[in-house]
């Protein structure tokens, strides 16, 4: 999906970085932010699968809020403006969802052995700072959608203003996880005398 995105937005559309505006001629454009916002539903499917083995304690607010939240997102841009500005959103976003599986991949094939985790998944951390910058990105992005407005046949003002106040969101959301998972100390806490 990252790669043709690119290749709709560029090769096929000639866009420029940011600042496109919808076309309903952009068939090939459409097609894949379509199979994107349906890559949404499958996501959620992991949900599912964690209640089903019994890990509840991933099944977090933010894991249900993100889920939920972004296949609704996803279809108003499918249903409405399933091109312009949309492509960078499903090519980022496609991007990091091969990095985050790859590394849930790692983890599966770990069998929790702590010298395997500690050479292959040390990354981890790292993960997380790149979902909370791409959400940086695109709400930079959304910023700039916002910025120009309907002038040059832009992007909709309320898809733009509804991605730049849902990224505010995320990126609270992601931090406090962040913060919780990778600054907070682990071990057994000492008893206060």
């Amino acid at each position: 999906m990252c790669l043709t995105a690119i290749y709709q937005a560029f090769v096929v559309n000639s866009y420029s970085f940011w600042g496109q505006g919808y076309s309903a001629k952009e068939a090939g454009m459409g097609r894949i932010i379509y199979v994107f916002y349906m890559s949404k539903w499958y996501e959620f499917f992991d949900t599912f699968v964690m209640v089903l083995k019994g890990n509840l304690h991933q099944v977090s607010f933010l894991h249900v809020y993100h889920h939920l939240s972004i296949s609704f997102i996803w279809w108003v841009i499918a249903y409405h403006a399933p091109g312009g500005d949309a492509w960078y959103s499903c090519a980022l976003n496609s991007f990091i969802h091969v990095c985050m599986y790859s590394y849930y991949l790692l983890a599966s094939l770990s069998g929790g052995d702590p010298k395997f985790r500690k050479k292959y998944l040390w990354w981890g951390k790292y993960m997380t700072m790149m979902q909370m910058t791409q959400f940086a990105s695109m709400m930079a992005q959304a910023s700039y959608m916002m910025y120009l407005g309907d002038r040059k046949g832009g992007y909709p003002l309320g898809l733009a203003k509804l991605l730049f106040y849902y990224m505010i969101t995320l990126l609270y959301l992601f931090g406090s996880f962040f913060v919780k998972r990778w600054t907070t100390p682990k071990g057994p806490k000492k008893k206060s005398a």
